[in-house]
């Protein structure tokens, strides 16, 4: 037992420490005696100590579409070859301690299983993300950029690995699809940036555009 001296009329700190082995509550007793304390009022000091055994948790809010298995799906519109389009991957520390998330680069589809080799996944996926270490505070957001760019015509599947650093059960891969294909005959260099429509907007009546 731990003994501290404590002279008439001063005060002294005592630091209690949690180190939680599960993921469960915890509740304890604290209890501090006087040595020759003959007051039972005063003689002995006790109250109830609580904790929570929890780890580091991160969300991914975006995208909200979800594959068979529950894991996160990003689904590409069918794009000419050479175009591209990019979507957000937005994710928040919804947990009560601060987190670090550690994106891997882009893999094959389906993803290998936890401590198995990846192989380099499609070339027409690119992650703003990519190999970072992300610090999220709790109730922090973060927002990164998916795009897709096929270079070739066919259909191309693909997977991301997100880690959450300090939890062994935090282990998220994102599906990424997308196909791209050719046409015969094109239009480049549309106003406003548009792929297959020509927008003349509101004319009057008999005026020519």
């Amino acid at each position: 037992e731990e003994q501290l001296q404590l002279p008439m009329h001063e005060h002294r700190y005592a630091t209690l420490y949690f180190e939680p082995t599960a993921l469960e509550n915890f509740v304890g007793t604290f209890e501090a005696t006087v040595d020759l304390g003959t007051d039972e009022k005063t003689n002995k000091l006790v109250f109830d100590v609580r904790g929570e055994g929890t780890l580091p948790r991160v969300t991914i809010l975006e995208p909200a579409a979800r594959n068979a298995a529950g894991q996160a799906l990003m689904s590409f519109n069918k794009l000419l070859k050479n175009k591209s389009q990019s979507m957000p991957l937005r994710i928040a520390n919804k947990g009560i301690m601060p987190a670090t998330v550690r994106f891997g680069r882009i893999g094959t589809w389906p993803a290998p299983g936890e401590g198995e080799e990846r192989a380099e996944g499609p070339s027409c996926f690119n992650f703003s993300g990519r190999g970072a270490e992300i610090f999220l505070n709790q109730n922090e957001e973060k927002t990164f950029e998916m795009v897709f760019n096929p270079k070739e015509v066919g259909t191309f599947q693909g997977s991301i690995e997100m880690v959450v650093q300090q939890n062994e059960f935090e282990r998220n891969v994102i599906e990424l699809s997308g196909e791209g294909f050719e046409q015969d005959l094109s239009f480049d260099n549309m106003p406003n940036s548009a792929d297959d429509e020509l927008k003349f907007g509101d004319l009057p009546v008999g005026v020519q555009k």
